[in-house]
């Protein structure tokens, strides 16, 4: 189902607080005790990534734009220029209302386009920070392959008591 980036960021927000509770949880399982500090460490860390993203939002809102003008000049294209142009035999008069009418339309496009320019501004500001936030992900999974290869160097008990 498409979302759109105030939800997309709802979910993640979501996503992030469940991990936090996940980890809590790890971190009092008996089995996974040598890895009680990095599940702290990785709850703590999806705890503020679930904050983080939450202030994500303020910059997800999408400005609007107002079409009333280019409703406008619709209407105006459609019914006014249409019958001036029907009723008039001055090809001067037809050129110069037709370019007019032109140079309106282009001045709505180009506002339109300043407007998806200024939206896509607001998404690449936004794909930076979740680009950020993946690379810490990436780190957060070095950290608990640094910290498994650590306890297996030190000679740590990583058997669980189910396995004994």
């Amino acid at each position: 189902m498409a979302k759109n980036p105030r939800q997309i960021i709802d979910l993640v927000v979501s996503f992030e607080k469940d991990l936090a509770a996940f980890y809590a949880d790890l971190q009092l399982k008996p089995a996974l005790k040598p890895l009680a500090k990095i599940c702290r460490f990785m709850a703590q860390h999806s705890a503020i990534h679930a904050e983080m993203v939450a202030n994500y939002r303020d910059n997800a809102v999408v400005p609007q734009i107002d079409t009333k003008p280019l409703e406008t000049l619709h209407d105006r294209v459609k019914t006014s220029l249409r019958k001036e142009l029907a009723a008039t035999e001055d090809i001067h008069e037809a050129a110069l209302k037709l370019a007019q009418a032109e140079e309106i339309v282009s001045q709505a496009y180009a506002k339109i386009a300043g407007h998806y320019a200024q939206v896509a501004d607001i998404y690449q500001m936004i794909a930076g920070k979740f680009n950020a936030l993946a690379d810490d992900e990436r780190s957060h999974r070095e950290t608990i392959i640094r910290e498994y290869e650590r306890l297996k160097q030190t000679g740590a008990d990583l058997t669980s008591d189910e396995d004994r």
